[in-house]
């Protein structure tokens, strides 16, 4: 039969969904095609099946079907090969999409092994070389120790493209945590490293749209790296500016955690990766996926399944070995998820994104007030919740005062039946109205530029920043939100004031001076409740020196919390043992 061109349009839409499956996830792929789609299964069928087809006449002439000549050159390629000036070592890993390569410069400009990905292309672009460049210089400028490098983007002499990206060895993100028997807090403190590699880049105009674990790896010493920005989409303020790497790939995602919007093929923003990372950690926390997409579906049987898809709580949801992989049992799990991990989770899985969290810092406060035991955003406001959050925060001080209180009821009660001397009052809210904030908790501040150059303000917040991401990743120790330490820069106001208002027991500040390569660190770490100060330091460094200097400020502040809590466990004889290690580099 003769088809039409809008006939022909939909079925090369739908091989490019199509083609990149294996026989048997074709046969699947087939069977579910959409009630509209049904009158070109044969059509499809013998272009997808060619060897079992049911000698249904096809269409006399098709769009441009199978493997490209790139596809073809992908297929075939082994190590040792050539693509532009890199050398293929070995095979990383492939998908539908694309291949990725571990591979070594191989023109001696200098040495570097990279992740080399080739996207195979089933209709190069003429402008493809051009768009490489300016998003390669877009995306390599995403520095920060959460996210690794794009360091090339090219187009080899025989039209092959290729992203060069940095390499990190590591295991993905639910592997890790899964294999080292996490618990939820731990995983949490993984989970907000990803939060702040994000919210970099949301910053710097640019979403990643393939958030999954995969994408997310976590090295030996516990550093989460977010990889893969080469199907990240641009925001731009006006059109002219809005290139996207993203017309390499077509509608280029991973269904089982796209958001709603971009499974439908319409606009996305930053929201789109809320709703991923809302997917992420459900799958984190709960061990299973909210929502399961079969294999093989077509992409309108793939867009009602995600619209139509309602979200339980994840404490519902507990996959069978959840608990054993989070080391304890699947009851003390549920109810640990249960009220505000379900509600952080259910809000960044809002259908509509104007529901979900309005940025990735926001998420990550969230979390962060969790894990400091305040309210949190997520749950509806009221005063039984927000005694209940007091109550869990000052256990200590409320049984202490609870205590008093019998005491005294006690004393009262033995006088009147015994006629005994009576019992001096105790004062009930001297331990409810004392600065008891949790152990082991600690607020880093903005450093302070002393360099007399407006310029170099941003290097002294990012070494505030970085110190804070790495005391964040410490097991067991509670650091204050960045959007909560920075709102107190510039600002005239005590430390003990300062660590009242975000709950911390420690507070680290200090200054920077920044001149040409050589820089000076000054460093001090003040215990809020006594005022007293536990430790402090100046470091004159090279500038090239900077990351080991932000690792012996990290190491030493550890040191001396470790120091306090013992000193005040030996004063008190209830203070809790600090769970958090040295950072090691």
């Amino acid at each position: 039969m003769a088809l039409s061109v809008a006939q022909i349009a939909r079925i090369s839409r739908l091989l490019d969904e199509a083609l990149p499956l294996d026989q048997a996830a074709r046969s699947q792929w087939l069977a579910a095609l959409a009630p509209e789609d049904k009158e070109l299964e044969a059509a499809l069928r013998r272009v997808l099946l060619p060897d079992g087809n049911d000698g249904v006449e096809g269409p006399v002439t098709l769009p441009r079907i199978g493997f490209s000549e790139h596809q073809a050159k992908v297929a075939t390629l082994g190590p040792g090969d050539r693509i532009g000036p890199y050398q293929l070592v070995r095979e990383l890993g492939s998908g539908g999409m694309a291949e990725v390569w571990l591979a070594q410069r191989a023109d001696g400009a200098f040495k570097r092994e990279v992740a080399l990905k080739l996207p195979m292309l089933a209709r190069p672009r003429k402008d493809l070389a051009s768009r490489f460049a300016r998003e390669r210089d877009i995306l390599a400028s995403l520095e920060h120790p959460n996210i690794a490098r794009l360091y090339d983007a090219g187009v080899s002499a025989d039209g092959l493209p290729y992203l060069a990206m940095e390499y990190v060895a590591g295991r993905p993100l639910t592997a890790w945590a899964d294999a080292l028997r996490l618990g939820v807090r731990e995983r949490l403190k993984l989970f907000l490293q990803a939060l702040n590699a994000v919210q970099y880049a949301h910053a710097r105009h640019v979403i990643h749209r393939d958030i999954k674990p995969s994408n997310i790896l976590v090295s030996e010493a516990g550093l989460v790296r977010l990889l893969d920005f080469g199907v990240a989409k641009l925001l731009a303020e006006d059109d002219e500016q809005n290139t996207q790497l993203t017309a390499l790939y077509g509608r280029a995602l991973t269904p089982d955690y796209a958001s709603p919007e971009h499974v439908m093929g319409e606009s996305v923003d930053a929201a789109s990766d809320i709703y991923s990372l809302g997917v992420l950690l459900y799958e984190l926390l709960a061990g299973r996926r909210p929502y399961r997409l079969k294999a093989g579906a077509s992409l309108t049987a793939l867009e009602q399944a995600v619209i139509k898809a309602q979200v339980p709580p994840p404490s519902t949801q507990l996959a069978e070995q959840a608990a054993a992989a989070r080391a304890t049992t699947q009851r003390k799990l549920a109810a640990r998820l249960r009220g505000d991990l379900d509600a952080i989770v259910l809000k960044a899985l809002a259908r509509s994104p104007r529901q979900r969290y309005a940025s990735a810092s926001a998420l990550s406060d969230d979390l962060q007030r969790h894990l400091s035991g305040q309210p949190v955003q997520a749950r509806p406001d009221s005063a039984a919740y927000r005694a209940a959050k007091y109550a869990s925060r000052h256990r200590t001080g409320i049984a202490m005062s609870a205590a008093a209180a019998v005491a005294v009821v006690a004393g009262v009660w033995l006088g009147q039946n015994r006629a005994a001397a009576p019992v001096p009052a105790v004062d009930t809210t001297s331990a409810l109205a004392a600065f008891s904030p949790p152990a082991h908790s600690i607020a880093v501040l903005p450093f302070v530029n002393m360099s007399g150059d407006p310029k170099q303000e941003y290097f002294s917040d990012g070494l505030s920043e970085e110190l804070l991401n790495s005391l964040a990743a410490l097991p067991g120790l509670q650091v204050a939100a960045r959007s909560s330490s920075f709102a107190f820069k510039a600002k005239d106001v005590n430390v003990r004031d300062i660590a009242r208002k975000l709950n911390v027991r420690v507070v680290l500040e200090g200054s920077v001076r920044k001149d040409g390569s050589h820089v000076r660190i000054t460093a001090q770490l003040v215990n809020a409740v006594t005022g007293f100060q536990l430790w402090s330091q100046t470091y004159d460094r090279d500038l090239k020196d900077i990351l080991k200097v932000q690792a012996e400020i990290a190491t030493a502040v550890t040191t001396a919390l470790q120091a306090n809590a013992h000193r005040s466990r030996e004063a008190i004889g209830e203070y809790e043992e600090p769970r958090f290690q040295a950072i090691e580099r």
